[in-house]
């Protein structure tokens, strides 16, 4: 659970043979509030998403709160890609609209606290 605090897209270089295809990601900053069934997290992490909602992505908004659901894969297959700011390590998730992000909803997190 956290607050967005930035958000930027980026372009993501493919390192194989389908370099003429232009892939985009949103890179989400986002203060941590609070973590679910024990996970600790650094303060704030980073959340990937496509950019646009027709490949999944997740459409965050500066200074709003959300339930995050985040993965440390992507959507990439294990293509080589190239890209101005890490895809992976620690403190680093991905999601989409195929997960149970959304903005903030005290309900969900009394179902995650219910688990």
């Amino acid at each position: 659970l956290g607050t967005v605090i930035s958000v930027k897209d980026l372009e993501i270089v493919p390192i194989d043979v389908l370099t003429h295809f232009q892939l985009y990601v949103r890179r989400v900053e986002i203060i941590v509030d609070r973590t679910f069934k024990g996970r600790s997290v650094s303060d704030t992490v980073i959340v990937y998403t496509a950019v646009e909602g027709t490949k999944c992505g997740f459409d965050f908004h500066e200074g709003l709160s959300y339930i995050v659901y985040g993965d440390r894969d992507s959507s990439f297959d294990g293509r080589q890609v190239n890209s101005d700011e890490p895809l992976y390590g620690r403190g680093i998730y991905w999601t989409s609209t195929c997960t149970r992000t959304r903005a903030y909803d005290e309900e969900e997190v009394k179902d995650i606290d219910a688990l």
